[in-house]
């Protein structure tokens, strides 16, 4: 076992602590669907996986896309695709806000760290794009909360979140239920549901990238890699921004030729 799955069953084992996580992922959605919610979809496998299940109980459910503006375009098409393909009761939020004029003001997303209350710390294009428009989706249609896709393994404020409130519960913070079926799913299980469905995922992971979230984000620690590799032009030009926006002195200034995606002189 590598570090990083012994890192990933350990955040796994920690959230298992919860009474309630011995629940199903068919369990949770029976219990979510007792309430007015939504599905919140990425466009994710863990949150295709999330839908299908639910669906399988409730095919009319109202599923939710917030779309940044700054989404993958191979996202957008593929979370299109797959909402005509399943029939779904499908609705595309967009933001009010725009990513760019957000960076300006406040400056590219950083890594999470301990907010107020040893809360942790959302980048305010997270709030602004993301949780402004699903808020205001919530209140003008009547529902008081959300099945999301949200697993365990994938960070550790994940892990302590599902230990200390479990894989469904209403948040004292904002009010909202909150159900997450696959949240202590292993990857290798969400996998085999994957491939058992025939569900086709996000085109973006057979391109190797891990994630699929908004492109210019870099509120990660592989955005780098990640972003290098699948879209080389743009990264060289976010990678300078970026650089001038926290001050770090930036290669492409200095040496053309430096190719910065594989460490080496052109």
């Amino acid at each position: 076992m590598t570090l990083t799955q012994k890192v990933m069953d350990a955040r796994r084992r920690l959230a298992m602590r919860h009474p309630n996580s011995s629940c199903s992922a068919e369990e949770i959605i029976t219990k979510a669907l007792k309430h007015k919610v939504y599905v919140a979809w990425s466009g994710g496998r863990c949150s295709t996986v999330a839908l299908h299940l639910t669906l399988q109980q409730d095919p009319d459910i109202p599923v939710v896309f917030n779309n940044t503006g700054v989404e993958y375009p191979e996202t957008v098409k593929y979370v299109h695709q797959v909402a005509k393909k399943w029939d779904l009761n499908f609705n595309e939020l967009k933001p009010e806000a725009d990513f760019w004029k957000i960076v300006k003001k406040h400056g590219f997303p950083q890594l999470r760290g301990s907010g107020k209350a040893g809360r942790p710390r959302k980048p305010m294009c997270c709030e602004l794009l993301k949780e402004a428009p699903a808020n205001k989706y919530l209140k003008e249609n009547d529902m008081v909360g959300f099945i999301s896709g949200i697993r365990v393994e994938e960070s550790r404020p994940r892990a302590l979140g599902i230990y200390q409130m479990g894989p469904y519960y209403k948040a004292k913070r904002d009010g909202l239920w909150k159900f997450h079926p696959v949240a202590l799913w292993s990857m290798g299980k969400l996998m085999e549901y994957v491939k058992l469905q025939n569900i086709t995922l996000n085109p973006l992971y057979a391109a190797g990238l891990p994630r699929v979230g908004c492109m210019p984000c870099t509120g990660f620690t592989t955005w780098r890699e990640q972003l290098s590799t699948t879209k080389p032009r743009f990264y060289k030009w976010l990678n300078r921004e970026y650089q001038k926006s926290v001050g770090e002195p930036t290669l492409w200034e200095y040496e053309d030729a430096y190719d910065i995606c594989t460490g080496e002189l052109t």
